[in-house]
């Protein structure tokens, strides 16, 4: 939020490190941008196509997978939120028509350091709005979490992959609410 209104134009394309625009996707967005100001829209979803393990995921709960990464400054924002923040709009939200191509995984190693540094994060943003913290939380939670991204999303159509993603969805979660547990104990 502090960035954009340092932008120089009202329009803003913002593209995450681990992001790429396609060939595509730039010709699309060139050829908008030649008549954005006659336009409704303050803002535009993007679907991304995936990478993990150096596999495309095609399934997992990552097919659906949509950003808003062209907007106005004037009429978007950030939400507050300390991880996976989003844009949120004053005004319609267009769609284009090609993916961004989302490279999520460097290493594994790298991975785990992220999920734990995003539990520690999104513990703050959960503290406020989860009470006692009991099996629930770091048992039915987690479970749920692998079982939706294995089976409901079918995680098992993108093989060893797949499992990978739902196990350390799953990982993410717990570790989640261990950090909620150890922040408010003032240990983490």
């Amino acid at each position: 939020n502090w960035a954009i209104p340092q932008a120089k134009h009202e329009w803003i394309l913002l593209v995450d490190a681990d992001e790429r625009v396609t060939p595509a996707l730039r010709e699309e967005i060139l050829t908008l941008l030649e008549t954005i100001d006659d336009r409704e829209e303050v803002g535009y979803w993007m679907k991304r196509r995936n990478f993990f393990m150096g596999k495309q995921i095609r399934h997992s709960g990552w097919k659906n997978d949509r950003v808003i990464r062209l907007f106005k400054k004037s009429k978007c924002k950030y939400v507050d939120k300390h991880v996976h923040s989003e844009i949120e709009a004053d005004g319609k939200v267009g769609w284009l028509e090609n993916k961004l191509l989302h490279y999520k995984y460097i290493s594994i190693d790298h991975h785990v350091d992220k999920l734990q540094r995003y539990a520690g994060l999104q513990a703050r943003d959960f503290d406020k709005k989860v009470g006692k913290i009991t099996a629930f939380h770091v048992v039915i939670k987690p479970m749920w979490g692998f079982t939706k991204h294995y089976f409901v999303q079918l995680g098992f159509l993108d093989g060893f992959v797949g499992f990978s993603i739902a196990y350390l969805r799953s990982y993410g979660i717990f570790m989640r609410y261990v950090k909620l547990w150890l922040y408010r104990r003032g240990l983490d």
